[in-house]
């Protein structure tokens, strides 16, 4: 993997994935409450509507911090962190789960309740889910290896 694709991996991933997962949860959830009611037939032409939306959503909230993780990804590459290495996982992760967490910490300045704790574990769980799959999107494509066909028997 090139450096520029890397590059656009880390700026542009963020938000798809995190959209893809909250598409995912929503979804199910959504899907499961209208079998159990027999409204099936509801679901579908919402889907995709929504699930666009959900998507713009999340490039548009994860937008400063993709360029805040790209910049400390591709510093700690030029420092030595190999993009293949489960060190670059962690970091990754790492850095989803604060990406995640900086905005939401604004809103802990004013007020302190039990709701705002369980949507900071929300988005605490969903960052560091986008974090680890990008991390580990990062670590395949950067383990590009030739098949020189040596071990093809």
């Amino acid at each position: 993997m090139t450096r520029r694709v890397r590059i656009g991996i880390e700026l542009f991933g963020p938000g798809l994935i995190a959209g893809l997962l909250i598409d995912l949860v929503w979804g199910a959830i959504a899907g499961w409450q209208m079998l159990a009611e027999g409204r099936m037939g509801d679901l579908k032409p919402n889907l995709f509507a929504v699930g666009v939306g959900v998507i713009l959503a999340a490039y548009c909230f994860a937008a400063l911090q993709s360029v805040a993780y790209m910049a400390v990804m591709e510093w700690s590459f030029a420092r030595g962190l190999d993009p293949e290495s489960w060190g670059a996982v962690r970091l990754s992760a790492v850095l989803g789960f604060f990406s995640a967490m900086v905005p939401y910490g604004f809103l802990l300045v004013d007020r302190w309740d039990w709701e705002l704790l369980s949507t900071g574990a929300v988005l605490g769980s969903l960052g560091l889910a986008v974090g680890f799959l990008l991390g580990l999107l990062i670590k395949v494509c950067s383990a590009e290896k030739e098949n020189t066909g040596a071990d093809a028997a």
